[in-house]
């Protein structure tokens, strides 16, 4: 991949860092509005800076864009990269609903380009662990995961800075954030439920800063719980009638993974490194390599259908981003 970063947060650095990790990808250029932020944020990695998208995407030496901006632009940034030829690595929350993503990915059809989500939890090899193993729980009785992490900005949203990240205006919000993350986990393990209802904590704007996603399924109920007001448990819990199996970390990324029956304990341990990243850009430059595959489409599916039930019951919550409740968003 010969990468066009939009965005210069934090995960965007640990994305690039990744990126530096493997021998098949470049970081190539980087946009952002500013141009003196671009240019310190690319010169690590000796890339091009700019602060016209139109001309970063007209750069023949790009043939795939990472898109990390602020969350209301990740439709409108993909879109043009995809109206550019270039294949789109779209960063969590991909897109406000289904609706959205629906239409990035035939737009992706008709330019035979590739559009897929980087969400940590599907690329990791300890998921691919538990799908295979979680057959030893039996009957699944109860399935718990919790992602609760202070925020670093939360204390500037408490003196009313409002930050991107906990504002409707730039579709933040502890849901799409954070429990993202949970909900991914479970609905590839379980698929869609049969009801699903979010039980948010909202702050003084309206916006979520923590919040509780039940999932409804015929033999148990999956409890998302994610906050970014407090430090509090990472973990995931999965109970059956024949064992029990427990995460040690938070469901982005999957470290120490243990199951135990009544006869015998099995665990995984294969993360062996700090930047989880590193797997998700291995397998997606696998993934680009090839034409649309059955790979791609599950992915995507999969994501559709998390996109789907998010933003309905974010909604269903009465949380609704700028524009959404007059369907202005694109």
């Amino acid at each position: 991949m010969k990468i066009l970063t939009i965005g210069t947060s934090i995960i965007t650095t640990h994305f690039c860092e990744a990126v530096l990790k493997s021998k098949h990808s470049t970081i190539n250029a980087v946009y952002s509005r500013d141009l003196k932020k671009a240019e310190s944020f690319a010169r690590p990695y000796n890339a091009l800076s700019y602060d016209n998208l139109e001309h970063a995407l007209n750069d023949i030496n790009i043939d795939t864009v990472y898109v990390a901006s602020v969350n209301n632009l990740h439709f409108k940034h993909a879109k043009q990269a995809i109206e550019a030829n270039k294949n789109v690595i779209l960063e969590k929350p991909s897109t406000h609903d289904a609706k959205e993503f629906n239409y990035l990915l035939e737009m992706a059809k008709n330019h035979k380009v590739i559009i897929l989500e980087a969400i940590t939890t599907m690329f990791l090899p300890n998921h691919a662990w538990i799908k295979e193993n979680i057959y030893r729980l039996g009957i699944i009785k109860s399935v718990y995961a919790a992602y609760h992490q202070y925020s670093s900005k939360y204390e500037a949203y408490l003196n009313h800075e409002d930050p991107n990240i906990f504002t409707l205006t730039h579709s933040g919000g502890c849901l799409v954030d954070l429990n993202v993350y949970n909900l991914h986990f479970i609905l590839s393990l379980f698929d869609t439920p049969k009801k699903a209802k979010y039980y948010p904590v909202l702050g003084y704007n309206g916006i979520d800063i923590s919040g509780v996603a039940i999932l409804e399924y015929d033999s148990f109920i999956a409890i998302a719980s994610a906050s970014k007001s407090h430090h509090g448990d990472q973990t995931i819990v999965i109970e059956g009638e024949l064992g029990t199996l427990r995460v040690s970390s938070a469901a982005n990324t999957l470290r120490h993974v243990t199951i135990s029956t009544k006869d015998a304990t099995f665990s995984s341990d294969i993360i062996d490194t700090q930047n989880v990243l590193e797997y998700e850009v291995l397998v997606m430059e696998a993934l680009l390599k090839e034409p649309y595959n059955d790979s791609i489409h599950n992915l995507n599916n999969h994501s559709l259908k998390v996109i789907d039930i998010m933003s309905k019951i974010r909604k269903d919550a009465n949380i609704y981003f700028e524009g959404e409740k007059n369907e202005t968003l694109f």
